[in-house]
Parts: structure tokens; sequence; C-alpha cells
């Protein structure tokens, strides 16, 4: 299993690097090419689709990371199917209804006119966005890695940008808040089409199997805590943004999503462990391996926190010259970069210890937690955005990742009796 998460978080280390640069020049293009303002406005809408996105799929984009990869162990491909079909159909169903209200909504309250079709466009993403994440989840229970996140990752991105740049020139002046949302959307059904076909070629080939209640409770209730989970998760990455947009003028959300961005490249060794780690998480646990758990995590916190060293030293070299692609402006963003990135930094030290809960059968624990971070974090932010702006919405990001990072570690350490993060290094051993 050892090899196996180094492969694994090797190759989506790789993936995520080259797709972050694809990324990163996609998000420079976007806000040169619609300017501050526009870029703060659709990062708004970016962030308020991925809160009704949460609800449209109900935490099965992570169960299905679960029962999928079970499945597949198990060799019960009908369960497997059955699983997906439930999870497909309450996301079709959330995400249209959620579409139709947010429409219902806009019609009501009306905002700027000028933004009204943007919304608009927006909403007719979410029930598309839903289900891609469910496909996602889906092929990395199967391990397609790659195909888990190629499409929106990578070819997604890649496709706003030339869009945006064959519009820019077209037009020969700024494109416009509308415009860059109906290249979103076309980019995202794309996307949608190609993912779907790829899952379909990974599935192995089988007709649903019938299951009783008891299993689709088991479904529901898993994927409703991890649903806990994910908007606690979405909260602690989004209440920034969301309360900046309240507090704060547009050209200033602009200026911290910018931060936002780059700081996110911090994230790239934890996440490429997280995404490799679980399924094998999973698998040790249900073989009862409690050694190969605790060496499993010693390995994962050496790989992010190897990757996360090696990012602090090139950003702290070349974070001005990164803030200034996009533009001279964004510099004022300088501080807020910092302590973006020190948040994501104490998780690398900490290491994969919510993948750890969550495939331990502690996911109900994880998601209080981060509950509770998610609370402090909201009202973090309502004290200290008024107070110092951009700077404000950081630090309290900051604080509150500190906070629930330090807690899981006592929780790992005393329930599951494994040494996580730094810890297991300094020991040099994970497990006792």
């Amino acid at each position: 299993m050892s090899k196996e998460l180094y492969k694994g978080s090797l190759q989506v280390l790789i993936l995520r690097v080259s797709w972050a640069v694809i990324g990163f020049a996609g998000q420079i293009i976007i806000a040169r090419a619609v300017g501050v303002d526009a870029y703060g406005q659709y990062s708004l809408i970016l962030a308020w689709l991925a809160v009704l996105c949460l609800f449209a799929r109900l935490g099965f984009d992570e169960s299905s990371v679960k029962f999928v990869s079970r499945a597949s162990q198990d060799g019960n491909a009908g369960v497997m199917h059955a699983f997906l079909r439930y999870a497909v159909r309450y996301a079709l169903v959330a995400g249209l209804a959620l579409a139709l209200l947010g429409m219902l909504l806009l019609w009501w309250w009306r905002p700027q006119e000028s933004h009204t079709t943007a919304w608009l466009l927006g909403l007719a993403m979410l029930p598309l966005m839903a289900l891609n994440n469910i496909r996602q989840g889906s092929l990395r229970g199967l391990r397609r890695f790659l195909h888990s996140q190629l499409g929106d990752s990578a070819i997604r991105p890649l496709l706003v940008i030339v869009l945006v740049l064959l519009a820019s020139r077209g037009l020969q002046q700024p494109l416009s808040l509308e415009a860059l949302m109906w290249i979103s959307l076309a980019a995202l059904i794309f996307a949608f089409v190609l993912g779907g076909v790829w899952l379909k070629r990974a599935l192995p080939a089988a007709e649903p199997l019938a299951v009783d209640a008891g299993t689709r409770r088991e479904w529901l209730r898993t994927s409703a805590w991890m649903a806990l989970l994910s908007s606690s998760i979405l909260i602690l990455n989004r209440t920034d943004i969301l309360m900046l947009g309240v507090f704060v003028p547009a050209e200033s959300v602009g200026l911290y999503a910018a931060a936002t961005k780059i700081a996110t490249l911090f994230t790239f060794g934890l996440a490429a462990v997280n995404m490799s780690i679980a399924p094998l998480l999973s698998r040790a646990h249900a073989s009862g391996d409690h050694g190969q758990l605790g060496r499993l995590m010693q390995k994962g916190t050496l790989i992010s926190l190897a990757v996360s060293l090696v990012l602090v030293l090139a950003m702290w070299i070349a974070g001005d010259f990164a803030l200034g692609l996009f533009g001279e402006t964004f510099l004022q963003a300088r501080s807020v970069f910092y302590l973006l990135a020190a948040s994501h930094v104490v998780s690398a030290l900490v290491g994969p210890t919510g993948a750890l809960m969550n495939m331990t059968g502690h996911h109900k624990a994880y998601a209080l937690l981060l509950g509770a971070a998610a609370l402090v974090n909201v009202l973090l932010n309502v004290v200290l955005i008024p107070a110092m702006g951009i700077e404000g919405a950081a630090l309290a990001t900051l604080i509150s990742a500190t906070l629930w990072k330090i807690y899981s570690v006592f929780y790992v350490r005393r329930r599951l009796g494994i040494r996580p993060g730094v810890m297991s290094l300094w020991q040099g051993r994970a497990a006792v």
C-alpha cells in the first residue's frame, strides 16, 4: 500500500502542478480580460454556486469514494451501480430544484440589471456541477485519479482560457461578466459530457442490484454526515469571500480572490495525498491493519510537508511576481497572500487527519469538528472584516484553520492511537 500511496500521490501531484499552471494562467487572463471589479463579481458568483452545489450533491461526492471503493474491492458491481443510480437521481432532482428556486428569487429580488443574466447563467450550471462532483468521487473510488480530475482541473479551465482569449481579441475591449459566464457554462458542459464517457468506460458492466431500504438509509445517512463535513469545509474556504461581498466593494473581493488563487498552491501536497490515500485507508481499516494505517499517515505527512516547504521557498522568492501577473493593482493583496499561505502550511504540518477520520468510521466526529471550526470562522470574519478589511478575512481563516487542525491531532492520537502529522516523523513511527 505504501508503494501505491507514493505512486498515487506523485501522479496526482504532477497532474495538479500541471493543472495549476493552466488554472493560474486562466485566472490571470480572466482578471486582465474583465478587470478587477468584474473579476470580483465573478468570484462571488462562483462562491455562491459552491454553496448551492453542496446542497445539491448532499455529500454523495465524498460517500461515492467510500462506497464505490468498497463495492469494487468486494467485486460487487451490482451494488456499485445501484449506489450511483441513487446518488445521481438525488443530485439531479436537488440541483434542478435549487436552480429553479434561485431563478425565482432573482426574479423577485431583481439585483442590478447588469448582473442578472450572469447569475442566471451561474444557476444553470448548478445541476451539472453537482453531477460532475459525484462523477469525480466515483472515479476516485475506482482509483482512476487522472480521469477524476482531468476534465474539471485541466480541460475545462483550458477551454475557458482559449474562449476568453478569442472573445477578448475579437471584441477589442474588456470582456463583460455575462460573456465570461457564457464561456464558463460552455466549458462545463464539455467537461460534463467527457467525464460521463470516462466513468461509463471505467465502471464494470452490471445491472443495478435491488437493495433494501436499510442499505439506502445507510447511503443517505453516511452521505448526509459527509455533507455536513463538506459544508464545514466549504464555509472555512468560502466564508471569507462571501462575507467580503457584504462588507467591502467588489474590487476588494477581486484582490482577495487573486491572493486566494495563489495561496491555494500550498494545498497541492496535502490534496495529492488525500486523493490517493483515502481508498488505501479505507482498505486498511476494513482489513483491521492498524499498523498500516499508521504507516500510511506517516508517509502521507512526509509527502505533504515536503511539497509545502518547497512552495514556501518558491513563494518567498516570487510571491510579488505572482501577484503582479494579475495586474499591478493586485500587489495590494500581498499581506493577504502570506496569511492564507500560512494557514495551508499548518494543514501540511498536521497531515491527512481528515481523510483518516473520514475513512475509519469517525466521519461524524470529523463533521462536528469542522462544523465548530466553521462557526468560529464565521464569527471571526464578522469581527475582523469590518475592522481590518481583506486582511481581517485572511487572519480569520488562519486562526480557525489552526485551531481545528490542532484539535484533530489530539483526537486521532487519543481515539485511534496514531501519531499524526509531524509527531509521526519525530517519533520515527506512526502507530503505538
